[in-house]
């Protein structure tokens, strides 16, 4: 007769054992305590394993049977170890849960922030972050009252941060895209729908219509990066071709990236990849940039012979490669996040 539960992700826990035992749930302040009474001679003096749950999770896992598989929160915790440390003695599998979760939310005068407890920290600790805003860490049992001190005195700082964030996030979200290089605008348009877990885009015309959670920034900025690259195959490569033929420099293939730094690059096999970000510049100088690496077919780096080449075919290479590396700022946010 044994009864082993131990942890098989961030997501779920396994229940398996022999003779059902007695399980007591226990919901306290939200959190469920789960209790299984093991028979004494699994151990010199008797095992207990406990586990703390949400209140909902707990209630599912009062009702497993023998071999379920029951889904629990990120933040459930349970001190019971795998059945190798049942060999290491009793007392260890008695340890704290470790972790954090979430505790209440607080304000101080204009601000609102969350307050996480967690068993392994040290210290106070406050971050400010697009997506959860002001968050404060704490020791388990650090008097509130001097968690409020503690934002007071850093109440500048913390607005200052939001205000940076609230433009960010705006810039994140665009009303409308445009795209210099190929003369086109979008009109960007949020349909939010409460059901669906993910984001996704659909352009119909001059208009991007996002539906979905939209308001995760990730989510968000994932699908236009998307739709931009599919943009920048149908127009940057083909405009490639052109350039190429016009200027009798032939290459192998083409990729359309998300570079954070390079606008193009060459490879030894004549394989050029183009940033998709180009679609933001003026077609002055995206074409530029397809010069720049159709002269790499022939010379590889930067050497004399590169740059005499590139000023017989682009009598203008001085100015546009200065504007090129100064262009960075014409990109939204949302395009050079990846």
């Amino acid at each position: 007769m044994k009864a082993f539960v131990w942890v098989l992700g961030y997501d779920c826990v396994l229940v398996t054992y022999r003779v059902p035992q007695r399980v007591e749930i226990h919901v306290r302040n939200g959190w469920g305590l789960c209790h299984v009474s093991l028979p004494p001679h699994v151990g010199r003096t008797g095992l207990n394993v406990w586990e703390y749950y949400h209140d909902e999770c707990a209630g599912a896992i009062g009702q497993f049977q023998q071999n379920r598989v029951v889904n629990r929160c990120g933040n459930c915790r349970t001190v019971f170890r795998p059945p190798d440390t049942m060999r290491r003695g009793v007392r260890r599998l008695h340890r704290r849960p470790t972790g954090g979760f979430e505790l209440r939310v607080r304000k101080v005068g204009s601000i609102t922030y969350s307050i996480k407890d967690h068993w392994n920290a040290k210290q106070v600790r406050l971050r400010v972050t697009p997506e959860r805003g002001v968050e404060v860490t704490r020791p388990k049992g650090f008097p509130l009252r001097e968690i409020d001190k503690f934002v007071r005195s850093h109440r500048e700082g913390i607005e200052e941060a939001l205000e940076a964030y609230e433009e960010q996030r705006q810039d994140l979200a665009p009303d409308d895209v445009v795209l210099h290089a190929i003369g086109q605008k979008w009109t960007v348009t949020y349909n939010p729908e409460s059901n669906s877990p993910g984001c996704s885009l659909h352009e119909n015309g001059d208009e991007l219509r996002i539906s979905g959670d939209y308001e995760n920034t990730d989510l968000l900025t994932e699908v236009l990066r998307m739709w931009l690259s599919g943009k920048g195959r149908q127009h940057l490569v083909p405009w490639l071709n052109t350039v190429s033929d016009e200027l009798d420099l032939p290459y192998a293939m083409a990729i359309v990236r998300g570079q954070k730094t390079r606008w193009g690059s060459c490879s030894g096999r004549k394989t050029i990849s183009l940033n998709r970000n180009l679609l933001f510049l003026d077609p002055s100088l995206a074409r530029y940039v397809m010069v720049h690496e159709l002269s790499h077919t022939e010379h590889l780096d930067h050497s004399v012979a590169f740059w005499n080449r590139l000023g017989e075919l682009e009598p203008n290479y001085l100015s546009l490669d200065k504007a090129t590396k100064s262009a960075h700022d014409l990109v939204p946010t949302w395009a050079r996040m990846e």
